[in-house]
């Protein structure tokens, strides 16, 4: 019955989630990562892998037109036919060919500061257009590190299991987040996350929000969450921060030209960009960055670059260009340890809005659904817009492999039979027991503490046993405390216990035995202070006494930050007195009395 009632979900997943598919590569036929798929006048895409792979979840069969969009190559529209699905359409795509034209006719002034100024002076009217919307987003974050050692100055270091091959290299880290965000400039944002996945993990929340992403070249500044904000190109004072130079324009899949301008940091030390920003001529909106940070700009010394680019999208229906994709590529490394990363942002089915209810944007900005964490790879592979790499695949293969492993009770047994295991030396140093299927542990402290010194009890050694039981389903739990203090100069042992029991919203503490005090109960003198004192000044500061005592305790929760308290106490107080005057230099003045 699970068999069937699978294979009915995957075909059901099938029909639902029918894909339009192919391999995107250059003209040497190379693969290209990164390129833009979208569906013409919509704001239905996606955007292919490292290995040039897309995915293009689409209604059903029928006629589309398809624009492929990559910085650096010629866009590309194409029209499919789709009689069946899933629909197999590869791509290649041409180098870009720049055109400079009669643009650049003055010789006293770079054209490309020009098409900068328009820019700036139509900024804010760009950002309001995309200012205010609804959105699909997606994302995958992936760290991979190479040359790290088993130890590092002298410490072993500990990386997820199953993470680096033999050289120190592999994948450290790989998730992905589905959510459905809620945007209104300038800062608004609202997130609801419907699906999380975290490589090795079954119930691993990612680190890939919407929030996290967000990054506007129409603003003055930008955070990276840096000591440093970083100055954008296009900033009202951007002409003291940078140099501009204009190499070219072309002609893209939807007849619009865009310039290509190089942006270049006037000084190399400030929190400044370099790279490429693209311009629509007509709007002079963003259609594309491909800009570079330096680590050292950023005060960041591990960090060497973190290179962004983003790719914008046109819907002639309402004249807005659109973010569609955004990607990160970190690189970072210290004492030979390489570490690089990348992320990749999707932006799908726009919803743009005039105004938003008062109640939209409340205190809680990021929301998950129920059983987030826990979608299956059914769901992932109808849903995920951005195929995952063969290295992807066997990474989610081989870590959730192994954290199933580790879950089975054969595999949980033995490791805790190891780390259980009681050793010969125990005695002195302690022994620690913990069972977290049967919710059961046992600690005893050991012996060979520092003792402590006071004028009552001379040397004394203190140890504890402890022992603790958690029912989950009876919402109960159990423990109790054993304390031992011998004192040499009295030659007494002193016992004294508790015993806590907590049944849901009731408590109860039953506590006894014998033990040595403080006049002050909030204890004000640290046993350590007093010995040195003590055994170096002749200054026992410490006051105590004998206190045998039965005690119970009880506590209720009655409602939100209201509880009942109560308990009762039976005690037998004695005097104590010095029966040593043992220091380690000598003088002539005298203990005081143990008053």
């Amino acid at each position: 019955m699970k068999k069937l009632l699978t294979l009915i979900l995957i075909l059901f997943c099938t029909v639902s989630h029918s894909q339009i598919k192919g391999k995107i590569t250059s003209a040497e036929g190379e693969p290209i990562p990164f390129v833009s798929v979208l569906i013409e006048n919509t704001f239905i895409g996606t955007s292919a892998n490292t290995e040039g792979l897309y995915d293009l979840n689409v209604s059903g069969a029928g006629k589309y037109t398809l624009i492929f969009q990559s910085i650096g190559y010629k866009s590309k529209k194409v029209v499919v036919n789709v009689v069946t699905l899933p629909y197999q359409q590869d791509i290649t795509l041409e180098d870009e060919a720049y055109e400079l034209g009669e643009v650049q006719v003055s010789n006293s002034e770079d054209p490309a500061y020009k098409i900068i100024r328009q820019a700036i002076a139509n900024k804010k009217s760009n950002s309001e257009k995309a200012g205010r919307y609804e959105a699909d987003f997606y994302s995958k974050g992936i760290f991979r590190a190479k040359n790290v050692p088993k130890r590092f100055m002298g410490m072993k270091l500990d990386v997820p299991e199953g993470s680096l091959d033999s050289t120190g290299s592999g994948i450290m880290y790989l998730s992905e987040t589905v959510s459905h965000i809620t945007f209104e400039q300038p800062d608004k944002l609202k997130e609801n996350i419907i699906a999380s996945k975290v490589s090795g993990e079954d119930s691993g929340y990612s680190f890939n929000s919407a929030r996290e992403a967000h990054y506007n070249f129409y603003d003055d500044y930008m955070d990276f969450d840096f000591d440093v904000k970083m100055i954008s190109p296009l900033a009202k004072g951007a002409f003291g921060y940078y140099r501009y130079k204009f190499e070219g324009t072309f002609l893209d899949g939807n007849n619009h030209y865009i310039s290509k301008i190089k942006v270049i940091p006037r000084r190399d030390k400030e929190p400044v960009f370099e790279g490429y920003i693209y311009i629509a001529d007509d709007s002079y909106a963003i259609y594309a960055t491909d800009l570079i940070i330096k680590g050292y700009r950023l005060r960041e010394p591990v960090l060497e670059t973190l290179t962004i680019q983003q790719n914008f999208s046109y819907n002639e229906t309402n004249g807005v260009w659109a973010k569609n994709l955004q990607t990160f590529a970190i690189n970072a490394g210290m004492f030979g340890i390489g570490v690089s990363g990348s992320y990749t942002h999707v932006y799908t089915n726009y919803v743009f809005h005039d105004k938003f209810e008062k109640e939209t944007f409340s205190k809680s900005m990021v929301s998950f659904e129920k059983d987030a964490a826990k979608k299956d790879s059914v769901y992932w592979e109808s849903t995920r817009p951005v195929p995952l790499a063969e290295d992807e695949k066997t990474d989610y293969s081989k870590k959730d492999s192994l954290f199933a492993h580790k879950r089975t009770d054969s595999y949980k047994d033995s490791i805790w039979r190891a780390k259980n295991r009681f050793k010969v030396f125990d005695v002195l140093t302690g022994y620690n027991y913990h069972n977290p299927d049967k919710r059961l542990s046992f600690n005893y402290d050991g012996v060979l503490d520092l003792p402590g010194y006071n004028t009552v009890q001379g040397w004394n050694f203190k140890t504890k046993l402890s022992f603790s039981k958690t029912d989950t389903v009876a919402k109960r739990s159990y423990s109790a405390t054993a304390h031992f203090d011998y004192s040499i100069a009295e030659d007494r042992l002193r016992v004294w216990g508790s015993f806590p029991v907590r049944i849901g919203k009731r408590s109860l503490l039953f506590s006894g035995g014998n033990k040595i005090e403080q006049f002050n109960p909030s204890e004000p003198i640290q046993p350590f202070i007093n010995s040195v004192s003590t055994l170096f000044f002749k200054d026992n500061y410490m006051k105590l006494y004998d206190k045998a005592f039965a005690k119970i305790s009880h506590n209720r929760h009655l409602f939100k930050k209201v509880g009942l308290d109560a308990s009762l106490e039976y005690l037998w107080r004695r005097p104590l007195y010095n029966n040593t005057d043992y220091v380690l230099i000598k003088d002539d003045d005298k203990y005081t009395s143990n008053n």
